[in-house]
């Protein structure tokens, strides 16, 4: 009796064991490069976690410097880039662009405001001594020509330029924005160069060209609903307000205050 009974329990627990499972698969979470510092990041994080999110996808970022957070992304060690210009498909060829555009990098120019400057061209800004921030490729570019002092940050940039080291500052407008948010002085004054506005994409690595595809349609689909200009007007709304509330280092998305 007790043998008939051992071999019941020995059946059913093979039965058991031989049940498929049923469980959902594991949510896919890409691992994004972005650069370090630039707050812009904030923008492209809440466009791309909205757009990954109709597929089924969760996206994290890692940030670094802008040169190490290029090579993260071109070596495979992550899966592509939150967001860059066209520009460094030139160097980076292992990443593949996801062609809708999610924002506008838009130049700004600080200046003195007994220098009086009025923006013609960027002939006539490279004939100044300018100040960038090291790493950002399309300022770099755009003000190759110029005598040029880079810095790590906008606050060493503004102590320059009230020092007279640098009769300019060429950076992205976002960093400019919340910059003077932050630092008070009445002697400088601002300028938005919308001549030289260059679009920002989405890249992908290679390894995950079968996404592109998808996640271009999705991103279209935002374009045309005016999603993204919705966050972009929103994103800046804040950070001019001086009300912007930045993440912690290992989150992405910010709060309004």
């Amino acid at each position: 009796m007790l043998k008939n009974w051992l071999k019941l329990l020995a059946y059913i627990f093979i039965l058991i064991c031989n049940v498929p499972s049923y469980a959902a698969p594991a949510e896919k979470t890409l691992e994004l490069a972005s650069w370090q510092g630039h707050p812009l990041t904030l923008l492209g994080y809440n466009i791309l976690s909205q757009a990954y999110a109709e597929l089924g996808i969760k996206i994290k970022v890692k940030y670094y410097p802008s040169p190490r957070a290029l090579y993260m992304s071109n070596s495979g060690r992550l899966d592509g880039e939150l967001g860059r210009v066209k520009l460094i498909l030139q160097q980076y060829p292992n990443l593949q662009i996801v062609p809708v555009k999610i924002a506008d990098l838009e130049v700004m120019y600080i200046t003195l405001k007994e220098l009086n400057f009025t923006y013609s061209s960027i002939e006539q800004v490279n004939k100044l001594k300018v100040g960038r921030i090291r790493g950002g490729k399309y300022i770099e570019n755009l003000t190759r020509q110029a005598d040029a002092i880079e810095t790590q940050n906008t606050r060493q940039l503004l102590l320059l330029l009230e020092r007279k080291r640098i009769d300019i500052i060429a950076l992205d407008r976002s960093m400019g924005e919340i910059a003077l948010s932050q630092y008070h002085s009445n002697r400088i004054t601002s300028y938005i160069d919308t001549e030289n506005r260059v679009p920002i994409y989405h890249f992908l690595h290679k390894k995950q060209a079968d996404l592109i595809p998808k996640i271009k349609s999705v991103l279209e689909k935002m374009t045309a609903t005016k999603q993204i200009q919705r966050l972009t007007t929103e994103y800046y709304d804040c950070i001019s307000s001086g009300n912007l509330v930045e993440p912690e280092h290992s989150q992405a998305s910010y709060s309004c205050r």
